[in-house]
């Protein structure tokens, strides 16, 4: 992999990607034009949500009896021990939540093009900088909705720029994005099929910190039980219609998009059969493409972190922030000399035609067909195009 500019030139280049990307997240977290800031951070939007929830469950556990649920809200008890932790903060909670989201970004761009190799080169961090244009749409979302997709996505990769050196670290660190966001846990059955014995161990004993040891000390070891119980039996209910109609505006899952498309109410039997058959046919080649095409540890986490999307019953903009992984190592092989000059503008091309489809579309339906078409090309080209992959595809052409 080179780049045509000296060290000098290279390190300018980066130190300004970096500054741009550090704006454009300021710019997006605050909105243009700017807006002043409500002093209420319970209003802030998910970051409000979720502090008001885990406050209200606190509340619920402290007084015994039946313990509840609050209707509508998925987030496990782990992560609400991480958001009362959060509060602990006290004034300073909701305007360093804001810099968490910036600061992931950042940290994103720069593991990124470590773990890619991009950083060893003059201007690589520049060249990796690139995803957050590719994936604006969605990075925008997350920033201004206050969630923490961002977060997530910086734990998955930190520990798959990790899990080779330190396992223990890694599965420390996968175990915080499964108390974040449970789609991680498809990593489990990966982790069980590379034999990555000692990360899986460290990854479960992390889970069962996050999900057990600390809401025990949070709740207490009873309330703990029935919290986690209120909320298992609470997520039963989140694939069904009456629960996805709380997203009326936004939603893009692949439920509601196909009811749109078939011009079909979500709760017609076609609408269901097709969701499910579709989203059956979508991990089988997510589970294909990790077999027959054994990418390296980066894009196999690529596959892994596109998966859950048409899965989600409330699949929204902001999740597709996970769409910097791949955007990353399709930069990442666009960026490298030593690829055939048809896989670099293979993957240079795949990157644009995902820009232009996250970037278009009207909100609702079309919206959902966008990003939902974006993260199938993203998958087969990741699986395609990653080195061992492409091996694979090229002798088959050849033979072909």
């Amino acid at each position: 992999m080179t780049f045509a500019v000296s060290p000098t030139i290279g390190r300018a280049l980066d130190a300004l990607a970096l500054l741009a990307v550090l704006l454009a997240a300021v710019a997006m977290a605050l909105g243009l034009p700017p807006k002043p800031l409500p002093t209420d951070s319970f209003l802030m939007v998910d970051y409000g949500l979720n502090t008001r929830q885990a406050v209200t469950i606190q509340q619920l556990a402290a007084a015994g009896g039946s313990v509840t649920w609050p209707e509508h809200y998925a987030y496990p008890p782990a992560y609400v021990v991480l958001m009362l932790g959060w509060l602990k903060l006290g004034a300073l909670a909701f305007p360093a939540w804001i810099a968490l989201g910036i600061a992931a970004l950042l940290a994103i761009v720069v593991v990124g093009a470590k773990d890619t190799g991009l950083a060893r080169r003059p201007g690589g961090i520049a060249v990796a900088a690139l995803a957050v244009l590719v994936v604006s749409y969605a990075v925008g979302w997350d920033l201004k909705s206050r969630n923490v997709n961002l977060a997530y996505l910086l734990a998955i990769l930190l520990a798959l720029w990790l899990g080779a050196r330190r396992p223990a670290l890694a599965g420390l660190l996968l175990s915080l994005s499964v108390a974040i966001k449970l789609y991680s846990v498809l990593f489990l059955p990966w982790l069980v099929w590379k034999r990555r014995w000692a990360w899986l161990c460290w990854t479960l004993a992390g889970i069962g910190l996050w999900f057990a040891a600390l809401p025990m000390l949070v709740f207490g070891p009873a309330e703990t039980i029935l919290l986690t119980k209120a909320w298992w039996v609470a997520l039963g209910p989140a694939g069904e219609p009456a629960y996805q109609a709380m997203f009326p505006g936004y939603l893009i899952s692949l439920h509601k998009t196909l009811a749109g498309l078939l011009s079909l109410p979500p709760t017609d039997a076609q609408v269901v059969y097709a969701t499910r058959a579709l989203q059956i046919a979508w991990l089988a080649l997510i589970a294909w493409m990790l077999w027959r095409w054994p990418p390296d540890d980066l894009s196999s986490g690529a596959l892994l972190v596109l998966a859950p999307l048409p899965l989600g019953p409330v699949l929204q903009p902001h999740h597709a922030a996970v769409m910097l992984l791949p955007a990353l190592v399709l930069l990442a092989i666009a960026a490298d000399d030593a690829a055939s000059r048809a896989k670099r503008a293979a993957s240079a091309a795949v990157l644009l035609l995902c820009f232009v489809l996250t970037q278009s579309g009207p909100a609702g339906t079309w919206r959902g067909v966008s990003i939902l078409l974006a993260t199938l090309i993203l998958a087969v080209s990741v699986g395609a195009l990653s080195r061992a992959g492409a091996v694979g595809l090229l002798q088959r052409v050849k033979r072909l």
